[in-house]
């Protein structure tokens, strides 16, 4: 398995510093002064990136990774041990994951530490996976989680510990970007991101959660409906119309179905670029007052300077025949499959729903779980949760 890696660039005033490179679940840390880039090089393990990265004002992080406070944390919850910190007995979710082997206590392939999906087989919010062919060892977790103190609460603490450090994670792309995530819909998937959707969202004061077909192999899904993309790019282009043209014209034996435009485009002496689309024919006018408007929503601000194209960008799409989801049933009066008691606070007879047999059309107010082959979804109380067209689950607020 490839190594996950940081490598440390510092930059000064005048010259680079030489790039340090630090293994996997090293601390690493700079002080005050430092100006420093971050760069995460591979995938790896997502349990072997770095427990801790301590980064400070003024520091830039690249590849996605937003730095706005004098310590940024990067966790990757994923399957996340639990443990209580020896110094003060608090308990924390992550950041080391169990991965899949040996995984959870539950799945009783040899798994010690309690994780996130053990929680949620100690509340009965989770029973079994593979649509009811693997069952999960309860007394198992029950057994992990008393190392930790009262089984139930412990793993209650757990369930909300998570679905903070979720949330927080949301807030660094959505409040600190000047947007409030309650104006957006929470698109949930994964095999365990429907069992927290609902909750994360109260957290981040959002009310729709969209559920999408077979989340659990969702990333799957989308390939197969994605259309071919190709990319070329040029930079500092001195005739917009005719740099787009020349990337189209090499783009086009490709036999795309259509092209679209992008510009990176910032201030002149601006160190980052926003990417905005361009028509046909290209408009520096328009450029601009897209960029403009773009500057705005993310940075808050805009500034009385001239702008510039640093690169354009054309991507020659072709299209190509999508799969067909299998539409619900319609009509009907879905009985639940089972009923079994889960904990939201306090213990609650919650029905158990086979998704597949959920018409379309149909309602019901949480507590509810909706188990399928490769996902389970919790509907807390205070939610509805309604089937639309494709079989989408939508979970509201009442």
């Amino acid at each position: 398995m490839k190594q996950t890696v940081l490598t440390v660039i510092p930059s000064f005033p005048q010259r680079r510093g030489t790039p340090q490179t630090y293994k996997s679940k090293e601390v690493v840390r700079f002080k005050k002064t430092d100006d420093v880039e971050v760069h995460i090089d591979g995938m790896g393990d997502p349990g072997a990136y770095p427990q801790l990265v301590e980064l400070v004002e003024g520091a830039k992080a690249i590849r996605g990774v937003a730095v706005v406070s004098m310590q940024t944390r990067l966790y990757m919850l994923d399957e996340g041990k639990i443990r209580r910190l020896a110094d003060a007995g608090a308990l924390r979710v992550g950041p080391t994951s169990a991965g899949a082997d040996p995984g959870p206590v539950c799945y009783g392939l040899g798994g010690t530490e309690p994780t996130v999906t053990d929680a949620n087989v100690v509340l009965g919010r989770v029973a079994s996976l593979l649509g009811g062919e693997m069952w999960l060892d309860a007394e198992a977790a029950h057994r992990a989680f008393k190392k930790l103190g009262d089984p139930v609460a412990t793993a209650w603490q757990a369930v909300q510990l998570a679905n903070m450090e979720m949330a927080r994670a949301v807030r660094l792309v959505t409040v600190e970007r000047g947007l409030d995530p309650g104006e957006f819909v929470l698109f949930a998937f994964g095999g365990a991101g429907p069992q927290h959707a609902a909750e994360l969202a109260e957290e981040l004061g959002i009310s729709t959660v969209v559920i999408p077909p077979e989340p659990g192999v969702f990333t799957a899904l989308g390939m197969l409906f994605a259309d071919g993309k190709f990319e070329a790019r040029a930079s500092y282009p001195r005739d917009l119309e005719e740099g787009f043209r020349r990337l189209e014209e090499a783009l086009s034996v490709h036999n795309p179905t259509y092209y679209v435009r992008l510009a990176d485009v910032r201030y002149v002496g601006q160190g980052w670029e926003l990417v905005v689309p361009v028509g046909r024919p290209a408009d520096e006018e328009q450029i601009r007052k897209t960029f403009e408007e773009r500057h705005k929503a993310t940075y808050g601000f805009n500034l009385d300077k001239p702008i510039e194209v640093v690169t354009i960008r054309v991507f020659a799409i072709a299209t190509r025949r999508k799969p067909k989801l299998r539409e619900p049933p319609v009509g009907g009066e879905p009985k639940p499959a089972s009923f079994r008691k889960a904990y939201f606070g306090e213990w609650v007879e919650t029905p158990v729903y086979r998704r597949e047999n959920l018409p379309r059309g149909f309602k019901a107010d949480g507590p509810v779980v909706i188990e399928e082959r490769h996902s389970v979804t919790v509907v807390p109380p205070r939610w509805r949760v309604e089937v639309g067209k494709m079989g989408v689950l939508e979970l509201r607020r009442i």
